[in-house]
């Protein structure tokens, strides 16, 4: 055989696999992001275009504590690798102490998300009245369980934590390193972020955008991942609460 001729080996074994991403890992730097949102969220979106979401899911202890397992995990995985990034410093990826002032701000966000969805639940009221298309609305939550408040609540914060820790924190950081500009990271993350939230129909995902938009404006000016983590924790758990005092 030519010596010019070169034979690429696959990596098989856990030694081949390190070393071939130790060799590469400025390559694969540049694909974490795509990597973990394949890891962490692609399997959900996949299974809102097969399977039907259960409106009565949050009434379920077993499955909260689960969800409640894996998402922790998740957080910890995003977390890790923002402190191994040796070239942003974990502030500019809004990684600060909490503090008893952010988590009383919080709830003025959290009107402030009220208010911001106005215009699109009006507007999708007068398509839904004129037109009588269905998947305006979406899925409806039926929460009736109430001794799980406390527990629904944690996993409210969870998600708002992971949501928020890799579309706000982890994402639009990176985007910005990568050169990308204001408005295109705010567009792009949150289409992406609302995406995901298919499953609740057209008033879901315009409304879920534009929770993106304005949690990304609150996100560049305060720095400050708790602040948005719960506020978008408790925007879910009030409208989880709400759905309880809506007939069925």
């Amino acid at each position: 055989m030519s010596k010019d001729v070169i034979i690429l080996k696959t990596p098989v074994f856990l030694s081949d696999i390190l070393s071939f991403a130790m060799k590469n890992k400025l390559y694969i730097k540049k694909f974490e992001p795509l990597l973990l949102f394949g890891v962490i969220f692609f399997p959900g979106y996949l299974s809102q275009l097969v399977m039907e979401s259960d409106p009565e899911m949050f009434n379920n202890a077993i499955m909260l504590f689960f969800y409640f397992i894996t998402a922790v995990s998740q957080i910890f995985l995003i977390w890790y690798l923002i402190h191994m990034d040796n070239r942003i410093p974990p502030e500019v990826y809004g990684i600060v102490p909490i503090r008893k002032r952010t988590v009383l701000l919080s709830f003025p966000a959290l009107v402030g998300v009220f208010i911001t969805l106005i215009p699109v639940y009006v507007l999708s009221a007068i398509i839904l009245v004129f037109t009588g298309y269905p998947e305006v609305e979406g899925i409806v939550w039926q929460f009736s369980n109430f001794p799980l408040l406390p527990i629904v609540l944690i996993s409210c914060l969870t998600t708002g934590y992971l949501e928020e820790l890799y579309f706000r924190s982890y994402l639009t950081t990176k985007m910005t390193f990568a050169g990308y500009s204001r408005n295109r990271i705010i567009i792009l993350a949150n289409l992406i972020f609302a995406v995901g939230h298919l499953y609740q129909g057209i008033a879901g995902l315009a409304g879920t955008f534009v929770i993106g938009i304005y949690l990304t404006f609150l996100f560049f000016i305060r720095r400050d991942i708790h602040l948005i983590a719960i506020t978008h924790g408790l925007y879910n758990f009030t409208i989880l609460v709400l759905s309880s005092f809506i007939p069925q």
